[in-house]
């Protein structure tokens, strides 16, 4: 193990873990290519012993080892008061129970409900206030929008609700994870709570009161099920028996109905929050390189050629929305749509949705790259940083290039012509390139976590993230603007990472929107190469 960076006098790095967000990561970003895959000390006052660690092999030790490296005291003492013993602070069995709950509830049928029945009619709500805004010409925050739509999307999948973020739990919530945040940077939080955390208090009580009230509405909706002669209606706010909900997969495996409450929120904010901001940062780096658009628009205008006609009529037209089924979002290879999938991976590289991770040994041990490590230890690793490094990503490790995901092989296979069983179909096209997407190890790109602990929601959230791009960039254009109206002039790097759990746009994504003309899409028939 190594420490050659400067230190401050008994604060060490203190100094920057104090400072906002953005700074902290831009400075491991900075100091990313001269630590290479090295292993470094961090002496900070507010932490155990603790490391930084950049080899993929040594974070692939970690990962895989859920019973060496854990959440820690450090974590969940900070982190309890609002996820208790939920998903997100879990370690051991408890943990277990809630990830198997969580795998089984998100199988492909379930997914394939969510993406194809549930999502569409909300997002044409959204659609109508774009619709309204580009016909004012009024600014809208992208990022309040989206965060909107996830909120009653996730809502849907957690408890079968439709959940607003103007709800005082959605606030609650929110002002809550802003503290949580804050307790990690701070090591006089314990006293800034007992000083001035009633508000903190008061809003985890609030989502923690609303968790048991739907736990409580599920059982009652189960039992209702159960003995339907015995049992009035369900209440409105109740789940449907008949509609997947996670909510009542955790009451098949989960005794405890606080452990369940606290595993559907667990549940419903990492969905949200991360799909929001995920999706937030891919159209400020869509719209700061706009070269990377018409690449997407060719390929929307490619899948939807792909589908099949729903009529024998030979003049395809251009449904009334675009038509996204689940089974064409998935990224196999020369599905239409995988440029997209590659600016959504590239733009999740750049700005994870959990930028900064930390974990804390059980026992000592020893990392694969010699590093000996005490009992109680602290390893942190950055995937902010990861993500910019040169070793793992070549050249230009820190520039938006969503075609180096994109990987072009020659193909003899000759495309036959199909008679025209597919809209707009053009005969025979003869040789065409094999397509298929990169394949980068949860190791070297961990932004969905990695090892036991992969993202159960990652295929849920790459087809959701897919299917919002497509759906917005074929309906409307936008023009990111600043603060003053004026179109945006800060560049790729201009926007920061703002205080949270997760990873929000400082700010938020302030943008005009413009109908874009039905089947004028652009970009010439040419992919991303």
């Amino acid at each position: 193990m190594e420490n050659n960076y400067r230190t401050l006098p008994l604060a060490g790095y203190g100094i920057w873990f104090l400072q906002p967000r953005w700074k902290l990561l831009e400075w491991f970003a900075h100091i990313q290519p001269q630590m290479g895959f090295e292993t470094y000390e961090i002496p900070v006052p507010s932490l155990p012993p603790a490391v930084l660690i950049n080899d993929p092999n040594n974070l692939e030790y970690v990962l895989k080892n859920t019973d060496l490296f854990v959440k820690g005291e450090f974590f969940r003492s900070r982190s309890w008061d609002l996820f208790a013993d939920g998903i997100l602070n879990a370690d051991g069995e408890l943990w277990q129970i809630q990830r198997k709950a969580g795998l089984r509830f998100l199988i492909n049928s379930n997914l394939e409900y969510f993406i194809d029945s549930v999502l569409p009619p909300m997002f044409e709500t959204m659609a109508a206030r774009l619709d309204a805004a580009a016909d004012s010409g009024a600014i809208i925050d992208l990022q309040q929008e989206l965060l909107d739509l996830t909120t009653r999307f996730f809502g849907k999948v957690a408890y079968d609700m439709d959940i607003s973020p103007s709800m005082p739990f959605s606030q609650a919530f929110d002002h809550a994870s802003a503290v949580t945040n804050a307790r990690f940077t701070n090591p006089f939080w314990r006293l800034h709570s007992i000083l001035f955390g009633r508000s903190f208090r008061n809003s985890c009580t609030q989502v923690h009161s609303f968790g048991a009230s739907v736990v409580q509405n599920a059982q009652a909706a189960l039992s209702a099920s159960a003995f339907p002669q015995a049992s009035s209606s369900p209440t409105a706010t109740a789940p449907s028996p008949t509609a997947p909900n996670l909510i009542t997969s955790l009451l098949t495996h989960i005794s405890s109905p606080t452990t369940v409450a606290a595993a559907a929120t667990n549940y419903l904010s990492a969905g949200r929050d991360t799909t929001a901001q995920s999706l937030t940062w891919a159209f400020h780096a869509l719209l700061s390189h706009p070269g990377t658009i018409p690449p997407l628009l060719s390929a929307i205008d490619a899948h939807h050629h792909s589908l099949p006609p729903k009529s024998s009529s030979t003049a395809p037209e251009l449904p009334a929305a675009l038509e996204l089924p689940f089974s064409t979002l998935l990224p196999h290879p020369n599905a239409p749509l995988l440029p997209l999938h590659a600016a959504f991976a590239e733009s999740l590289r750049l700005n994870p949705a959990v930028p900064f991770e930390i974990k804390e040994t059980t026992r000592q041990t020893v990392l694969p790259d010699g590093t000996w490590l005490p009992k109680g230890a602290a390893v942190l690793w950055v995937p902010y940083a990861m993500g910019r490094n040169p070793l793992i990503w070549g050249e230009g490790a820190g520039e938006f290039r969503p075609e180096r995901w994109l990987l072009h092989s020659p193909s003899t296979t000759s495309i036959p012509d199909r008679g025209s069983k597919r809209r707009g179909d053009r005969g025979d096209r003869g040789d065409r390139a094999h397509v298929e997407l990169l394949t980068k190890s949860a190791f070297e790109n961990p932004v969905f976590n990695g090892g036991p602990r992969m993202c159960v929601g990652k295929r849920l959230a790459e087809t959701l993230g897919v299917w919002v791009l497509a759906r917005m960039l074929e309906g409307w254009e936008m023009e990111e603007v600043g603060a003053d109206g004026r179109v945006w002039r800060g560049g790729w790097e201009g926007r920061k990472v703002g205080e949270s759990l997760t990873a929000p746009m400082e700010g938020g994504l302030r943008v005009r929107v413009r109908r874009r003309a039905r089947g004028m899409m652009g970009g010439g028939a040419e992919g991303m190469e």
